[in-house]
Order: structure tokens, then C-alpha cells, then sequence
């Protein structure tokens, strides 16, 4: 059953809508692939159980915000392909967004977070919204750009993993591992 509190929007080849129950299948394959999780979190695959804890944690933050990350699916193909939305990272919106690896490259990654900063500006009225990527995730970091985000900072990876309350396995894997943060104002965004 999909939920009520979260409003669909559509792009011109995806469908935005909340995560339902029937979604934990699809999205624990994507989310189970090495290479679709390199550069987010741990940067490691999870199993389902933390999938589907990721599935009701999406939906709990549109219920506690009002704002979210959405279930991407592809119109054209009625497949769940990924999730992009806004979350709130320290009480500022954070751009997020994760495609299945056979989708990369096509515009896709571009055209929902165009979407997302549409979203957040022009339906929130954010005055400000960040987004991180890490220094190795080149193809994200050009999306931030081509969408108007402009590079604030670089930190180690560990301690934006800290700021999340994530412990541990940051600080074995990439000790110098780096994360950069992009940002773009409500002024920005209405003058591009």
C-alpha cells in the first residue's frame, strides 16, 4: 500500500513516489551490489535486513519532516531503479540520490536531482541545501556541478561519518579518505 503522506511527483522519465512493502526486494538487490555502494556510507554492500531498515527509515523521515527520499522508478520500464530526495542532515536538507549501476551514465542522476533542488526550493522554501559526495565519486560530483551546486569543502571521510554518528568501520577502511560538500542558496538557485 503506498503511503498517503508522501506526494508523487514525476520527471520526464521517472516516477517519485514513497517506498511500499513491495519495494524491499527490488531495492535490496540494488543496494546489495558492490559497486552501487562504493561511495555511500561504509561503502559497503548490505544485506537485506539493513535494506529494508533503510525502506522504513526513508518513509519515517517524509513522516517526522515532511520532506524525504523517494523511491525512483523508471516510467518507461514500471522498475523501481533507485531512491533520491532530500534528508535532513544537522537540521539542513541534504540532496541524495542512489541509481542501480545499469542506469549510470544516461542523464538519469541529473534529471532527479534537478528535481530534488526543484523540490526543496520551490515546494520547502529551504533557503540553503548541501550535498556531500566523496573525492573518488567523480560522475556524482558532476552532477552536483551540472546542476548549480557549488563546492564548499573538503573533510576527511571519517569525520563526516562521526557528524552522522556512524562509528567504526570509516576509520579502518579510509583513513584518508575525503568527502566533499556542495551547497546552493535559494538565491542561487532562483538566479541560475
Amino acid at each position: 500500500m503506498q503511503n498517503m503522506l508522501i506526494p508523487e511527483r514525476e520527471t520526464a522519465r521517472l516516477l517519485l513516489r514513497g517506498f511500499a512493502p513491495a519495494d524491499l526486494d527490488d531495492l535490496a538487490v540494488i543496494l546489495h551490489k558492490p559497486e552501487v555502494m562504493k561511495f555511500l556510507g561504509t561503502g559497503q554492500a548490505i544485506e537485506r535486513a539493513e535494506a529494508e531498515e533503510t525502506l522504513h527509515s526513508m518513509n519515517r523521515h517524509w513522516e517526522r519532516h515532511g520532506f524525504g527520499r523517494w523511491a525512483v522508478v523508471h516510467k518507461a520500464e514500471r522498475k523501481l531503479i533507485g531512491f533520491a530526495g532530500l534528508r535532513s542532515f544537522h537540521g539542513m536538507p541534504e540532496l541524495m540520490y542512489l541509481l542501480d549501476r545499469e542506469y549510470w551514465g544516461c542523464g538519469l542522476a541529473t534529471e532527479v536531482a534537478e528535481f530534488c533542488l526543484h523540490f526543496g526550493f520551490r515546494e520547502q522554501g529551504f533557503d540553503r541545501i548541501s550535498a556531500f559526495a566523496r573525492a573518488g565519486n567523480v560522475a556524482s560530483r558532476r552532477v552536483l556541478v551540472k546542476v548549480g551546486m557549488r563546492f564548499e569543502r573538503k573533510m576527511k571521510f571519517k569525520t563526516a561519518l562521526k557528524m552522522l554518528g556512524v562509528k567504526g568501520k570509516g576509520d579502518e577502511m579510509w583513513p584518508n579518505a575525503y568527502l566533499m560538500q556542495y551547497a546552493l542558496s535559494q538565491d542561487e538557485y532562483e538566479s541560475r
